[in-house]
């Protein structure tokens, strides 16, 4: 990759960085229209958001559907951090100027993280994950992780969770896909419906047992943070 690559995307990525932590989003960013995706960054007010600006030069003004789509999704993320007040910002901000390095990392993270997205809809997911990491309620460990459960999963089997807030031991077909994705915890537990005599016998082999599968800490985070 050249040089003039390297500066334009590590250009990209700051201005993503900027956009976040400034105070100008709520005044730029509109929460209830669903803008055409054949005309996003041909917005002439998208432009004059700094990062969307960039993106539109640094395409050298040829915009195809990958850009597009890759617009609307900083979009959607953008929306969910836009009314953090400026106050629980500035403790943001003041850990990414302790250190630079930290500050670009960030911003390569959001970038790979958003562009990798197979849904347009778990770009507000991931914002809600990151609005929930500068207010102090998720590390910047704990939404690295979350966005990495959004990122793998099918997102309609997500949603159900939704239903289940943690409250009961639940056995269904996709449990597996959960604890896969770090979401659900599994344990062996002895099968107390079994028969009166069948749990009184000393022999291990006439023990039952049962697989069960619950929400975990993690997964209620998901829940809390992405979902509500």
């Amino acid at each position: 990759m050249s040089t003039e690559n390297n500066k334009r995307e590590n250009g990209i990525e700051l201005s993503l960085i900027n956009e976040v932590v400034g105070d100008n989003l709520k005044d730029m960013i509109i929460d209830s229209a669903e803008i055409a995706l054949d005309n996003f960054l041909e917005d002439g007010v998208l432009k004059e958001i700094p990062f969307f600006g960039s993106l539109y030069k640094g395409t050298k003004a040829i915009i195809g559907i990958k850009e597009n789509i890759f617009a609307k999704k900083i979009y959607k993320f953008l929306i969910e951090i836009k009314d953090i007040p400026q106050s629980e910002r500035e403790i943001f901000i003041n850990k990414l100027e302790e250190n630079d390095e930290f500050r670009q990392k960030v911003g390569e993270k959001l970038i790979v993280l958003i562009e990798q997205l197979d849904d347009l809809e778990k770009p507000t997911i991931i914002g809600k994950f990151f609005k929930a990491n500068i207010e102090g309620n998720l590390s910047y460990y704990e939404f690295l992780k979350l966005s990495s459960v959004i990122q793998k999963s099918f997102l309609p089997d997500i949603k159900k969770l939704k239903k289940e807030r943690g409250y009961a031991y639940i056995n269904r077909d996709d449990e597996a896909q959960y604890v896969s994705l770090g979401i659900y915890s599994m344990k062996i537990e002895r099968d107390n419906s079994a028969s009166r005599v069948a749990r009184t016998q000393t022999s291990l082999s006439n023990i039952s047992f049962k697989t069960i599968y619950k929400l975990n800490h993690l997964g209620q985070k998901l829940i809390d943070f992405g979902l509500n």
